[in-house]
């Protein structure tokens, strides 16, 4: 039986109801492994925990959701950042977009349609992960395959 690959997700959120929510609803999903921080600071202090993927407010006491995005990406290029956003602070937008973010949510009034929205874009996210981890090994495969034919043909034109 495969066992299932546990993806460490952050969220940072110095808000108690939306991290209540979040987490009462992705805890439900098996594969997750969920860190909470309500600072910049605290998540920067556990990167060695390397998550899979971060969910960020975007105002937060200390370091802004721009700054947390590119310590972020310094160490981890390709990890799938998504920001929480409030209506009054979408105009940092395009700045986000240009540091690389995966996907920008707006907060609702009902934040439990926001946590759904949330979770079917992680569950994708996870889905493509998995896809591309499944293709790199697909490869790695057939590139030693490759390689072994390679290397019979090249023996038998030195014998012969």
């Amino acid at each position: 039986m495969k066992k299932e690959k546990l993806y460490t997700l952050f969220i940072v959120e110095d808000g108690e109801a939306c991290t209540f929510l979040l987490k009462s609803k992705l805890q439900k999903s098996p594969e997750f492994k969920i860190e909470h921080y309500r600072s910049g600071d605290e998540v920067i202090e556990n990167l060695h925990l390397n998550p899979d993927m971060v969910i960020l407010d975007d105002k937060l006491p200390g370091m802004n959701g721009i700054q947390i995005l590119q310590t972020l990406k310094k160490h981890f290029n390709s990890i799938p950042v998504i920001i929480l956003s409030t209506p009054e602070s979408s105009s940092a937008f395009l700045e986000y977009m240009r540091d690389g973010i995966y996907d920008y949510l707006i907060k609702e009034k009902d934040s439990s349609k926001l946590a759904d929205k949330l979770i079917r874009r992680i569950v994708k996210t996870v889905k493509l992960k998995e896809d591309k981890d499944q293709d790199i090994q697909r490869i790695r495969i057939l590139m030693a395959i490759v390689l072994l034919i390679l290397a019979v043909v090249l023996i038998f034109w030195l014998v012969y």
